[in-house]
C-alpha cells in the first residue's frame, strides 16, 4: 500500500512538472510575441 502510493506520489510530481514545463515555454513564446 505504501509502495502503491509513494508511486502515485512520484507520478504526481512527474505530471506537474512535465505540465509546468510545458506552460513555461507557452508563457516565454507568448512574451517573446508581446515585445516582437
Amino acid at each position: 500500500m505504501i509502495v502503491l502510493n509513494f508511486d502515485l506520489y512520484v507520478n504526481h510530481i512527474l505530471g506537474d512538472l512535465s505540465a509546468s514545463g510545458y506552460f513555461f515555454l507557452f508563457f516565454i513564446l507568448n512574451f517573446s510575441l508581446i515585445f516582437m
